[in-house]
C-alpha cells in the first residue's frame, strides 16, 4: 500500500504537458519572428511607396491599377487630379472612360484591347475632358500582369503623363509652317530657298 512516486504515477501526463508547452513555445517564437519580419517588410514597403509618390508627384506622373477579378481601381493623387477626381472619390473604370474625349474613346479602347490580346504593352495618346472642361492631351502606357500560374489574379497597371504643352507646341509649329507655306506659295515675288550647296525650293513666281 505504499504510494507510488509522482513521476512514476503521472509521467506520461507530465511528458505530454511538456511536449505541448514546447510546441506552443516554438509556435509563439515563430509567430514573433514572422511578425518582426512582416513589420520590417511593411516599413520598407511604406518607404518605397512614399519615395514613389514623391517622385511621381514631382513629375506629375499619374499611376493607376485595375484588378480584373473585382474591377477595383486604384489611382495615385496626380492621376486623380489630372482626371478631375477627388481624393476620396470611388472611381470605376466607366468613370475614367467618361473623361476621355468622345472622338478618342473608341480608338483608345480598341488599341488597349488589341495590346492585351497580342500580349504586348499598351501605349497611346488621347484627349481627356475633366469636370473643369479644360481639354488636355495625355500619353498613356500600360500592361497586363498576373501572379505566376494564377491567371485569375490578372491586373492591368500603367502610367499617364500630361503632354498638353507638347501638343500645343506642335500645333503652334504646324500653324507657323502653314502660314509660311501660304506666304511662300502665294507671293508675287520670286523666292528661293537654298543652302550652301544647292537650291532647295522655289515658289511658283
Amino acid at each position: 500500500f505504499r504510494p507510488q512516486p509522482l513521476w512514476q504515477e503521472y509521467r506520461w501526463y507530465i511528458l505530454g504537458a511538456l511536449i505541448i508547452i514546447a510546441l506552443q513555445g516554438a509556435m509563439i517564437a515563430d509567430l514573433l519572428i514572422e511578425r518582426r519580419r512582416r513589420a520590417s517588410m511593411q516599413a520598407e514597403l511604406t518607404e518605397n511607396q512614399q519615395m514613389m509618390e514623391l517622385a511621381t508627384s514631382a513629375g506629375g506622373l499619374g499611376l493607376w491599377g485595375r484588378e480584373f477579378s473585382d474591377g477595383a481601381i486604384w489611382l495615385n493623387p496626380p492621376m486623380r487630379s489630372l482626371f478631375g477626381f477627388g481624393a476620396d472619390d470611388v472611381v470605376r473604370f466607366e468613370d475614367i472612360l467618361s473623361r476621355v474625349h468622345p472622338d478618342d474613346r473608341a480608338h483608345m479602347i480598341s488599341d488597349a484591347e488589341r495590346a492585351q490580346r497580342v500580349g504586348v504593352p499598351f501605349e497611346g495618346e488621347f484627349r481627356i475632358r475633366p469636370v473643369t472642361g479644360i481639354e488636355r492631351w495625355v500619353l498613356a502606357k500600360g500592361r497586363t500582369t498576373s501572379d505566376a500560374g494564377e491567371e485569375t489574379n490578372a491586373r492591368r497597371m500603367g502610367v499617364v503623363l500630361d503632354i498638353s504643352e507638347r501638343k500645343r507646341a506642335e500645333q503652334a509649329l504646324r500653324e507657323s509652317e502653314e502660314k509660311f507655306r501660304a506666304l511662300f506659295e502665294g507671293s508675287s515675288h520670286g523666292v528661293v530657298l537654298h543652302d550652301e550647296n544647292q537650291i532647295l525650293e522655289v515658289n511658283p513666281a
